[in-house]
């Protein structure tokens, strides 16, 4: 069952979709959504105009179990399927209608790995681009569509991009860390007082980096990193990232950053890391 909460304002104005526990091991978002969810009902966020949705347990299922996912990922199989024939494939097709019914998407995650919160921006239009200036975070990723040119990799904002609506993910820092869910909720809040759905919610200016994505590699078989990897850990060309235990070895092509680096991915399922590059093309 797909649990939702609707806070209408009777002021036209935008419709927000807010999710969060995409991923069961992910409780960032979740912890957000309710404790927003709670104010806004007790009228403590006093709601301006527009409407807003929030779904703080976008996969049950894997919330329960504390997992990344039960059967497929989520958030790479987002498509209204025919025939869905798992609980995740259901929960995709009725995410779908959420996203359909509304003009902005903001998804809330957070990452295995150390890091500092960052956002991604691959329909690159002014009105995106404004918002995700107003989140102030350290780092825009872009490039992330051409990592996945094929329906596997299908995610909540790449889905709602292709219906034209505003929509990004934050990564809101370490999933094990509790600061990950003030990060997600401050990005709630500063995404609807931006939106004027609500007051204003200022966040501290900070200065941006722009990456594009260059790699996404899959774990194959058993294997180690090299070294503890955080997020954002730069790493030289033809430096070793990690080794399979039969002896073979994945080196940085060119000099990037990690991104997202899981020890523990799930063999043939997860990804285990992602390298970025500077991206000279965006302003600094």
């Amino acid at each position: 069952m797909l649990e939702t909460r609707h806070f209408n304002s009777l002021q036209s104005g935008p419709h927000i979709l807010l999710m969060g526990g995409m991923h069961g091991d992910e409780p960032c978002g979740t912890v957000a959504l309710e404790r927003l969810g709670q104010e806004l009902a007790a009228g403590q966020v006093p709601l301006l105009k527009g409407k807003v949705t929030l779904i703080a347990r976008s996969n049950p299922f894997a919330l329960q179990v504390n997992q990344r996912f039960v059967e497929e990922n989520l958030n790479r199989i987002m498509a209204p399927h025919a025939t869905p024939h798992n609980a995740e494939r259901r929960m995709a097709v009725a995410l779908c209608e959420q996203i359909e019914s509304a003009d902005i998407v903001l998804d809330l995650h957070a990452v295995t790995a150390n890091s500092v919160p960052f956002t991604m921006l691959d329909r690159d239009i002014p009105a995106q681009r404004e918002w995700l200036a107003a989140l102030q975070l350290p780092y825009i990723l872009t490039g992330w569509d051409d990592l996945y040119p094929n329906e596997a990799g299908v995610t909540v904002v790449s889905y709602a991009q292709g219906r034209k609506k505003l929509a990004t993910v934050v990564e809101c820092g370490c999933k094990t860390d509790p600061a990950s869910a003030l990060v997600a909720y401050d990005m709630a809040r500063t995404t609807l007082g931006f939106f004027g759905l609500t007051a204003p919610w200022d966040r501290t200016p900070v200065e941006t980096r722009f990456l594009r994505y260059t790699q996404v590699e899959y774990k194959k078989r058993e294997g180690s990193f090299t070294s503890p990897w955080i997020n954002f850990s730069p790493i030289g060309a033809q430096q070793t990232i990690g080794r399979y235990h039969d002896g073979g070895e994945l080196k940085a092509p060119a000099d990037s950053f990690i991104i997202m680096p899981k020890e523990n991915a799930l063999i043939g399922l997860e990804e285990w890391f992602y390298l970025a590059v500077e991206d000279g093309a965006q302003p600094s």
